[in-house]
């Protein structure tokens, strides 16, 4: 099972995450300009980046780590979806896919 893992906070504006194969080898790597945003909202894109390139490296079974608990929650489903923030809607269309994608925290 493939591996993104997150920084839990941005560093001048930007956002970074990186893919793991199974035996822990880096794949890719993503760090993105977001601009000012919340932690959150950088955790959010973050994943969403890792995931849409995860997919098109067409890895299929993933594990998708932050330290965020609240991200986890959210992407889960296990807050109250009462979410503006069209990225979620776009990362849970991401995880609804044919693949198998572990959320956890760390």
């Amino acid at each position: 099972m493939d591996s993104l893992g997150k920084p839990g906070s941005w560093l001048k504006h930007a956002a970074a995450a990186g893919g793991r194969d199974h035996t822990g080898n880096l794949v890719s790597w993503v760090c993105a300009p977001y601009g000012a945003c919340l932690v959150l909202e950088a955790e959010i894109l973050g994943a969403y980046d890792g995931l849409w390139q995860a997919w098109e490296l067409r890895s299929r079974k993933i594990i998708l780590e932050t330290d965020s608990m609240a991200a986890v929650q959210l992407l889960r489903g296990q807050l109250a979806d009462k979410s503006s923030i069209a990225i979620v809607r776009e990362v849970r269309r991401l995880l609804k896919m044919q693949w198998e994608v572990r959320i956890q925290h760390t």
